[in-house]
């Protein structure tokens, strides 16, 4: 295979295999519990300036911390500042209505001791993730980091931009080869575990 072709079918497998927002959205805090709680129904109507959609919302408790925080994700094409700030408005009390009536507990078991942790006694930690499928001016970003301070939040924005540098900082060191009727019970969960202990892979899947 000619070198220029070798550059652009390298090139177009690792743009076909870059993670996307959504897909960081997804698998992002896998070592913690997980809420899921679906979809923010139908935000239009709810503030002035707000767009009709849907977004994703997960709630996630750190058993270690004891904290728990939102995570959202907001389409391409309802991103807007106004938004933002009213999910940073709501996101306390769609925190409770996620919690209502859930129970959970957990702990780790050392020479016959159990160190239980519930959610009862869930802490806020204040942050916030917002996953934006598209990008804030820096004006917008600076006013909605300026406004979670003004709320007593931690704002943590979640943008293509910063799905690029991830991408470029978690470049695959590992290449998976195998045969395809290895892939479900063998490849495809070795990646999946070899990328949550913070080793990107390459795998075709």
């Amino acid at each position: 295979m000619a070198e220029s072709a070798l550059v652009r079918e390298t090139t177009q497998w690792k743009s076909a295999n870059m993670a996307s927002l959504r897909d960081y959205f997804d698998t992002d805090f896998s070592r913690c519990v997980r809420l899921q709680t679906g979809l923010v129904p139908r935000l239009a109507g709810r503030a002035a300036g707000v767009p009709t959609g849907e977004v994703a919302f997960v709630t996630v408790w750190d058993e270690a911390a004891n904290a728990r925080w939102p995570i959202f994700f907001v389409p391409k094409d309802l991103v807007s500042i106004e938004l933002c700030i009213h999910l940073v408005d709501r996101c306390e009390a769609l925190h409770h209505e996620a919690w209502n009536g859930v129970r959970a507990a957990g702990g780790t078991a050392e020479w016959g001791d159990y160190d239980q942790v519930d959610s009862e006694n869930l802490k806020d930690s204040r942050q916030v993730y917002l996953y934006l499928e598209g990008d804030l001016s820096d004006a917008d970003r600076t006013r909605l980091l300026e406004y979670g301070v003004r709320r007593s939040r931690i704002v943590r924005l979640r943008e293509p931009k910063w799905a690029r540098m991830r991408d470029e900082r978690d470049k695959p060191v590992l290449f998976i080869s195998h045969d395809s009727r290895d892939k479900d019970d063998v490849a495809r969960p070795l990646a999946r575990a070899l990328t949550t202990a913070m080793c990107p892979v390459w795998f075709d899947e």
